[in-house]
């Protein structure tokens, strides 16, 4: 008769480590629907994605008055990689390998959407052209840095920009700025992190809108 030895199951799991592997599931589930995401079907229409309207909310009294209609100039950015495709970009973490979702883009490049973005909040105070009408035009260089949904380990995601622009009058450099937004996501999809995305412009637009009035107010004195 063959014997058989029973081993005793362990009654219950550390705590610690069923919180680990909770994590660890959780950040499984969210690759593979991600990677779903980015596979697509083949032959499957992209969903073309935007910023929608600009919420302009930048106070006209954060301006000096004298220095409200000084034109300036907003050139093609300096941007380079990713932002200069129309791809929808995540991640997973901050250290992860940035991925592209295979059914939506943008409907520009996220470096055009966001000069765009920044143009529709400085034009509501001042001038804004395409380049230098002289000499003396200050002239706002921007380079976008970071434009994507980046997904925590819980599952959750948010909108990240980082946008770095510089002030220039001629050959002199006015100021320079390095500007960081992240917005929550209101769910782990391509479209909340659109929305995200679009509130983090917008946020960084009025930023850069009261940044370029006061230095050129400082300027003058």
């Amino acid at each position: 008769m063959m014997n058989l030895a029973l081993y005793a199951l362990p009654k219950s799991v550390p705590n610690r480590s069923f919180s680990h592997l909770t994590k660890l599931m959780l950040m499984a589930i969210t690759c593979l629907t991600l990677l779903g995401c980015s596979l697509g079907q083949r032959g499957q229409a992209l969903t073309q994605l935007d910023l929608g309207s600009p919420t302009t909310q930048t106070r006209a009294d954060s301006l000096d008055a004298t220095h409200q209609a000084v034109a300036i100039a907003v050139p093609s950015g300096l941007s380079v990689g990713l932002v200069q495709t129309s791809g929808v970009v995540w991640r997973q973490g901050s250290a992860g390998m940035p991925q592209t979702y295979a059914t939506y883009q943008w409907v520009a490049s996220p470096a055009t959407l966001v000069r765009q973005r920044l143009i529709d909040f400085l034009s509501q105070q001042r001038p804004v052209f395409a380049s230098g009408l002289g000499n003396q035009t200050p002239i706002l260089r921007m380079n976008l840095q970071q434009f994507e949904q980046v997904f925590k380990s819980n599952g959750q995601s948010e909108g990240v920009l980082a946008l770095q622009v510089v002030l220039t009058q001629g050959d002199v450099v006015l100021g320079s700025e390095v500007i960081y937004e992240r917005v929550a996501a209101t769910s782990a999809d391509a479209v909340a992190g659109a929305q995200a995305l679009s509130t983090a412009s917008n946020r960084a637009a009025e930023r850069v809108t009261t940044w370029v009035g006061k230095t050129l107010s400082d300027r003058s004195k």
